[in-house]
């Protein structure tokens, strides 16, 4: 297993195991059981090795700036966000690593918060660790470079904001789920109440600062901002519903 603590997020990853891996629950084991012709068995996931090489570079590109060579923007920056060579804040939507690796179609991913839900991380880390292949957990971490309001004493409470408010979300991708005809795309947290999102953005100085020196702008971006995460619930809602039976 590897693990990597980057700036904005925890990112776990179970390397790929092989169906006869003692790591791999006899549950998930029992799915899989006759020809090893699944695109989980041994041959399939170590013919994707180069796929696995390209996760776990997306993965560690998914920090929100790139905070290894000072602090840039990059495709995982969000909108209103300031950073360099985005001194007037990110105008562009942030990359959807999640959604990007379960078009794969046979790597576990999910998205969790401890600070909003103790228990669905601790559920989300066992199933990633029995999954029969590469498993990929995405976290939401904040940094200090996100200067959150009181500092990083805060972090639990952002994560829960940040869950609460709509700026992130809870959700798994199973691709054993869609083997037994079932939606592999779960849905785990409760409808966001978007009024909180504006209180959310205030409560980090790489927000707030756009702000202070673009007042305008920075109620451009804020809106937009906000626009994109509603119609990006309603993306995660049409998949978890999704019928997937024949």
């Amino acid at each position: 297993m590897t693990g990597y603590r980057l700036t904005s997020s925890f990112l776990f990853v179970s390397r790929p195991h092989t169906l006869n891996s003692t790591s791999v629950s006899k549950a998930y084991q029992s799915t899989f059981t006759g020809e090893l012709n699944t695109p989980y068995s041994k041959q399939f996931v170590h013919s994707k090795s180069s796929q696995y090489r390209r996760l776990k570079t997306e993965w560690k590109n998914n920090a929100e700036v790139y905070s290894n060579t000072g602090g840039q923007a990059s495709k995982s920056t969000p909108i209103g966000a300031q950073a360099q060579f985005a001194y007037s804040g990110k105008s562009t939507r942030k990359k959807n690593l999640g959604l990007m690796m379960s078009t794969y179609g046979h790597v576990y991913v999910a998205q969790i918060a401890m600070g909003s839900n103790k228990a669905h991380a601790l559920k989300v880390m066992q199933e990633a660790e029995a999954f029969p292949g590469p498993s990929l957990i995405i976290a939401y971490s904040p940094c200090i470079a996100h200067g959150l309001k009181g500092g990083l004493t805060n972090a639990q409470a952002e994560e829960k904001l940040a869950v609460d408010s709509g700026y992130w979300h809870l959700w798994r991708y199973n691709p054993i789920l869609a083997h037994e005809g079932k939606n592999p795309f779960i849905m785990d947290s409760k409808e966001p109440n978007f009024e909180l999102f504006q209180q959310f953005i205030g409560h980090e100085v790489r927000f707030t600062a756009l702000n202070r020196q673009f007042p305008e702008r920075a109620k451009e971006l804020y809106d937009r901002a906000e626009k994109e995460a509603k119609s990006l619930y309603k993306q995660y809602k049409r998949l978890a519903a999704m019928d997937y039976s024949e």
